[in-house]
């Protein structure tokens, strides 16, 4: 059921940080990933995000698993110099399908070894948890008056969190590590075609 619970945020992050009944876990605010200078300051680029769950149906573009990778990749291409203008005739286009059972993150305990330890330490030994993230990912660059540049990469990730259950946040940190684990493949994702929409401008 908890696996269920965390899973939820591949659908949108509102039922994930809702299934802990507290807004205790905050989404990440800014990129801090890797910036690459535009070749023209203030070069307007326009982005397009299409994700989809593992049967390929799409999701809205404002769920918030989505509306969060457009914060932060808004964040990248504004660090970088770029102007994202949904008009531009620069275009990014990212395709993600979520490849896990929930989506592209899935979040749950290891119920066996929690069950196991649990009985050997008498209660005392940490609640284990896996955050994995897997997505299938395409990426294009459209610049006017060149060849479209089309890249393959997909978003993914992994971390394991443990905490003890005599603590009263225990599940808020599990899904806060799930997040976590989610914006951080999200960051390397676009750090990845970032570099190479300064590299398509050469």
């Amino acid at each position: 059921m908890l696996q269920r619970i965390a899973g939820m945020i591949a659908v949108g992050l509102v039922g994930f940080l809702a299934a802990c009944g507290s807004s205790e876990v905050q989404l990440q605010q800014e990129y801090t990933g890797l910036a690459v200078a535009a070749e023209t300051p203030g070069a307007p680029v326009a982005l397009v995000l299409e994700f989809s769950d593992p049967s390929g149906l799409a999701y809205k573009d404002t769920s918030v698993g989505v509306a969060q990778y457009r914060n932060l990749a808004t964040s990248a291409l504004e660090q970088s110099g770029y102007r994202v203008d949904p008009s531009a005739d620069m275009v990014v286009t990212v395709q993600v399908r979520g490849l896990n059972e929930d989506g592209l993150l899935q979040s749950g305990p290891e119920t066996g070894r929690n069950i196991a330890l649990g009985v050997i330490s008498l209660g005392m030994a940490c609640s284990k948890w896996t955050h994995l993230v897997s997505g299938e990912g395409t990426v294009t660059i459209d610049r006017p008056e060149r060849e479209p540049v089309r890249l393959r990469k997909n978003v993914e990730g992994s971390a394991e969190s443990c905490e003890h259950t005599v603590n009263p946040s225990w599940l808020l940190n599990h899904q806060e590590a799930g997040l976590r684990t989610l914006e951080s493949a999200m960051e390397q994702h676009i750090e990845f075609w970032l570099q190479e929409l300064g590299d398509s401008q050469a």
